[in-house]
């Protein structure tokens, strides 16, 4: 029954309705508890599926609550390098990083990736917290640092996904992204075009991600003085999000007022109206 319970939660996790994900998972969490004892490792992993649960819900306490839970049961039945305490750690990295609190994330991945730099079978998890902690050292305004982590999840993406990966094209876009923050604007305008051609092989022309990308390049070229390439991509980005987005959505009217404001910077008053 332990179990169903556990497979049905499963279910509704991938289902989205972490509500019931969690009921099932207490219940799998009651029979494992009651057969093996409280500090049974079995006990431990319950607890981290419904943590992981309250995490998509963006419950922080009561994730925070179970992950500590569970850290305190794997640490009481593994040694101090096994990966169980290493999931604990990255649990607790997206609920500190979600919360803003920079530092304790920060220092709750690297933790993670201490143990998981021991495991060569671990390369997704290592991109992964790669990635995030190239997201905290953005937040601590650490840019050089930041790079650093990007381009370490790029290695491991490109390598054990292959070159042409979603995984890769993403990482391309938060590399742009950062050196269009370090002000090099001609690298983050070669790493966006790089991340459009993966992003609409893998999505397709008419994608939200896609779009998002042509507008941050638009940006890019802008500042740049590349005015003809920068309003290209803008038109790009509003013909896209016009067809995927509700007419009052925030990215949306972002596009509009780019271009309002290349227009007015121009000179061209008459376009600009268009826009404002």
């Amino acid at each position: 029954i332990n179990t169903v319970y556990k497979n049905l939660g499963h279910i509704y996790f991938k289902k989205g309705d972490f509500g019931e994900a969690i009921k099932n998972y207490e219940k799998s969490l009651s029979i494992v508890a009651q057969e093996f004892g409280e500090t049974h490792f079995q006990v431990g992993y319950s607890l981290k599926l419904i943590a992981a649960a309250y995490i998509q819900q963006g419950n922080w306490e009561k994730a925070f609550e179970h992950s500590q839970k569970a850290l305190d049961i794997f640490a009481e039945n593994f040694e101090a390098d096994d990966v169980f305490l290493a999931e604990s750690y990255y649990d607790f990295g997206l609920i500190y990083q979600n919360q803003g609190k920079w530092a304790q994330a920060l220092e709750t991945y690297q933790k993670a990736l201490e143990i998981y730099v021991l495991d060569e079978e671990s390369w997704n998890q290592k991109a992964e917290l790669h990635n995030n902690i190239g997201h905290i050292y953005c937040k601590l305004g650490q840019l050089d640092d930041a790079v650093n982590s990007y381009e370490k999840s790029l290695n491991i993406c490109k390598k054990h996904f292959g070159p042409e990966n979603v995984k890769v094209g993403f990482n391309y876009n938060n590399l742009a992204g950062l050196f269009f923050e370090k002000k090099q604007f001609e690298e983050a305008a070669d790493f966006y075009t790089k991340a459009l051609e993966i992003l609409t092989k893998h999505y397709g022309d008419v994608n939200f991600y896609v779009a998002g990308v042509y507008f941050n390049r638009g940006n890019t070229y802008i500042k740049q003085g590349k005015n003809e390439e920068g309003l290209a991509d803008y038109y790009k980005a509003l013909k896209i999000e016009g067809k995927v987005k509700p007419k009052n959505d925030q990215s949306l009217l972002d596009v509009y007022k780019a271009l309002g404001i290349a227009y007015s910077e121009q000179g061209n008053w008459k376009e600009a109206l268009k826009f404002n």
